[in-house]
């Protein structure tokens, strides 16, 4: 029993803060590098003071739990993984047990966080919340546990199309833009949700918070993070390009053609944040705030899908070098650097590189992450 545990903690939880390094140190410096103890006490008691701004954190641990069981299913995928599935041969309560330790290792930051927010509802004398906290961390572990059975049970699932993409494939041909965002939807619904539902509760929870003393710097910053959220969108839109679809590379289409079909699958995929910014911006601030900072958004999405052809690596390698550029601008944000003269050097940047990189790109040969 202790070695199923074991194997599973090395195999997934020690792998998932590796693979994830770059995750948790952008994630570190956006909640430890700007915020004191006193900013973080005053948000803790804001969450739990309303049970509207409580939906803010329970949504970040329910993305935080798709984040890792994604992770974990694309492990269970890989060959030398694939002794995992010896585990069902347990009784059902070892196998449950097992599974529940591994991921309550993967779930720690979110529990922690909760154990954090329930000294202050538990303080504040606010039934609803706590009662809705605990709920929430329960739910989310042993919900985490039945899909992993569930997957360890059914590694093998057998996917149909429905009679109403058959209809329409049959019916009219696809624009390039919507092949793009198809796949997309059906290769990782869950990152592409996430990341939206994420980029949303961010934005929300900034606007929300924003005072009149700040200025634009702060939501500057906000579309940093959210640019970052495209990354995985980036890669994936790569891997299909050079893993399922290769001979798009020899269509006669100009490079300025190719890289505007990125930007629009891009401008299409941030439609949510978009609205969403809409909607909350600060009203103290310039409309043309609001208009810069989506370019700008955009164009850093565009720069890193230039960067990911340099050479062929993973996603979380990657993710890993793209910190060192989010700490880097967001230093420039600081110093108080135009955000429209940022906003052109990542388009020409992003450009320049796909330009001179896209027929030399060869994919990593770890495959798809």
């Amino acid at each position: 029993m202790n070695s199923v545990t074991t194997t599973l903690t090395k195999v997934l939880s020690k792998e998932f803060y590796r693979l994830n390094t770059g995750f948790f140190l952008l994630t570190g410096t956006l909640t430890f590098g700007f915020m004191s103890e006193v900013e973080h006490r005053a948000l803790a008691q804001s969450f739990v003071s309303t049970p509207h701004l409580l939906m803010i954190p329970i949504g970040v641990w329910l993305l935080y739990g798709i984040k890792v069981l994604n992770f974990n299913l694309q492990q269970l995928s890989r060959i030398e993984n694939q002794v995992l599935f010896n585990i069902p041969f347990l009784p059902f309560w070892e196998q449950a047990r097992s599974v529940s330790m591994f991921l309550l290792w993967q779930l720690l930051p979110a529990i922690v966080y909760g154990i954090y927010l329930l000294r202050f509802a538990w303080s504040l004398p606010l039934n609803q919340s706590w009662i809705s906290i605990s709920i929430s961390l329960v739910l989310l572990w042993s919900g985490s546990a039945f899909i992993m059975i569930r997957q360890l049970h059914y590694p093998h699932r057998e996917k149909s199309v429905s009679f109403l993409k058959r209809f329409t494939d049959y019916q009219y041909p696809k624009p390039i833009i919507q092949i793009y965002v198809e796949w997309l939807l059906r290769r990782d619904p869950f990152m592409l949700a996430g990341s939206k539902i994420f980029a949303g509760l961010l934005i929300i929870g900034i606007c929300s918070l924003y005072d009149a003393e700040y200025d634009g710097r702060l939501m500057s910053m906000t579309m940093t993070v959210v640019a970052m959220a495209t990354i995985p969108i980036a890669s994936h839109i790569q891997n299909f390009e050079n893993l399922h679809v290769s001979w798009i590379k020899n269509l006669p289409v100009g490079p300025i053609r190719r890289y505007v079909w990125y930007l629009l699958v891009l401008i299409l995929l941030l439609v949510p944040e978009i609205v969403v910014l809409f909607k909350n911006f600060p009203s103290h601030l310039h409309f043309h705030v609001l208009i810069v900072n989506i370019l700008y958004a955009l164009s850093l999405g565009a720069c890193f899908f230039g960067l990911l052809h340099i050479k062929g690596t993973t996603l979380e390698k990657f993710t890993k070098v793209s910190f060192a550029i989010f700490i880097s601008v967001i230093i420039l944000i600081l110093f108080k650097i135009p955000l429209l003269i940022l906003t052109g050097i990542n388009f020409a940047t992003g450009f320049l590189i796909y330009h001179k990189y896209f027929y030399l790109f060869e994919p990593a040969s770890e495959g798809t992450t």
